[in-house]
């Protein structure tokens, strides 16, 4: 039986919830899903971040003197092997310092929540691989060597926006196929136009033995930027694939929220800059037009309740704040609309067989997602004033509309999952058999 290791995916992580958000769990849930309907293989994960310190600044600090992307790898690689040779004093110590009542105080506590709020992990989280570098690199690569083949999910991180990890998680790639292993990259978008970044994709990605892309845009930009064709699959994102409960099931979940029947539902990201000025506007055009309740919904608490914060001083909503994909669709199938810039939240909706208006995100995902179906209206890159009657049109087509397109999405989604299951059956039968 073969062991795969699925590298950067939240699926078994339980720690820090409000960190990771409903959309990544629902995407590993749903991968979870579609490798067990295709294979009975052996499944590890690993989402921690094992090298912080390999950042962008350290890569350009190492370029200036070696000149050659492949070469800072390279040097890295050999720095994290000598690192994980000499692990055993760093692993005493870390077992003793876990063991103690050190994070049971209400001083840690409130620092960890600081740090939650500044950083995306907690205290101990994001120190802990500084501290003992030695061990987290002889942990990663014993994963990898015991693995026979890697799975790296994606999650949309391969744009300009996501530069400074960017090296880290190249070089995950990197080490797994010095260690001579297959290496597949899943849910996987890519938007990078910056020519040293694709650079050092091209350096990590070269020995890449096939790439999942979610959306046709992502396979250009990896064909535009030399990738072979014969390596490129585009693959739905998983989170199509969780599991559905019934109409009625989502019913009894949805009694829990105070919300309106025909209200509209807002999903903002709030890992961004947001034009609060210009969403205020629109938001109160919409009640205006409309005369509906509106209701922000979370779908990752601790960066989208500051959106919320800021935006209900200009505009009067509601917030839901939703435990899961389950809880995200039951409100969502209460709703005549969904205006969202979430990947993600997007999905939700269409899983809801709620009418979407789709606010482009800060990489190809979101047009790319539309590509994949026809649908009745267009990505809007804002809701300045430019798009605002154009949006309030289309708000107003889709509302009067909502059966067909309800209809409409019902029947995309299920030709979307079918088209996933088969692409990683095909996978298992190569790589997992």
């Amino acid at each position: 039986m073969k062991k795969l290791l699925i590298l950067n995916d939240p699926y078994a992580y339980k720690k820090n919830d409000t960190q990771i958000n409903i959309g990544d769990k629902a995407l590993s849930e749903g991968l979870y899903n579609l490798i067990r309907a295709s294979s009975n293989c052996l499944i590890e994960y690993d989402y921690g971040k094992n090298f912080p310190y390999l950042n962008i600044h350290k890569f350009d600090k190492y370029h200036k003197d070696l000149k050659s992307h492949i070469k800072v790898f390279d040097k890295w690689y050999a720095e994290v092997c000598s690192l994980a040779t000499s692990a055993g004093f760093e692993s005493h110590v870390y077992s003793l310092i876990t063991k103690m009542r050190l994070f049971d105080n209400p001083v840690y506590n409130l620092l960890d929540k600081f740090i939650q709020a500044k950083y995306s992990r907690g205290a101990w989280d994001t120190v802990a691989p500084f501290l003992f570098r030695k061990l987290y690199s002889k942990s990663f690569m014993d994963k990898v060597d015991e693995a026979d083949v890697i799975l790296y999910n994606g999650r949309g991180i391969f744009a300009d926006v996501h530069k400074f990890y960017l090296p880290m998680r190249l070089f995950e790639i990197y080490l797994a196929l010095k260690r001579g292993k297959e290496v597949i990259l899943v849910e996987h978008s890519f938007d990078i136009k910056d020519k040293f970044l694709i650079k050092m994709v091209l350096a990590a990605f070269k020995d890449v033995s096939l790439q999942l892309v979610r959306e046709s845009s992502s396979r250009k930009n990896l064909l535009r930027v030399g990738l072979k064709k014969n390596t490129l699959v585009t693959c739905p994102d998983s989170a199509l694939s969780v599991a559905i409960r019934s109409d009625r099931g989502y019913s009894k979940l949805a009694k829990k929220f105070d919300i309106i029947k025909g209200s509209i539902g807002l999903v903002i990201r709030g890992d961004r800059e947001v034009d609060i000025n210009n969403l205020s506007k629109f938001v109160k055009l919409l009640k205006e037009r409309f005369n509906k309740k509106i209701y922000f919904i979370f779908t990752c608490k601790s960066f989208d309740k500051k959106v919320y914060d800021k935006l209900s001083k200009k505009v009067s909503l509601g917030f839901l704040d939703p435990v899961g994909h389950d809880e995200t669709i039951a409100v969502m199938k209460k709703m005549d609309l969904v205006v969202s810039d979430r990947y993600h939240g997007t999905i939700f909706s269409i899983l809801a067989n709620t009418p979407i208006l789709p606010l482009s995100a800060n990489t190809v995902k979101m047009e790319g997602l539309f590509r994949l179906f026809k649908y009745p209206v267009k990505v809007y890159g804002d809701v300045s004033e430019s798009n605002r009657d154009a949006l309030l049109k289309d708000a107003d087509f889709l509302i009067k509309n909502k059966k067909r397109v309800k209809s409409l999405l019902s029947k995309n989604w299920v030709m979307l999952r079918k088209k996933s299951l088969a692409t990683v059956n095909k996978l298992s039968m190569k790589y997992l058999k």
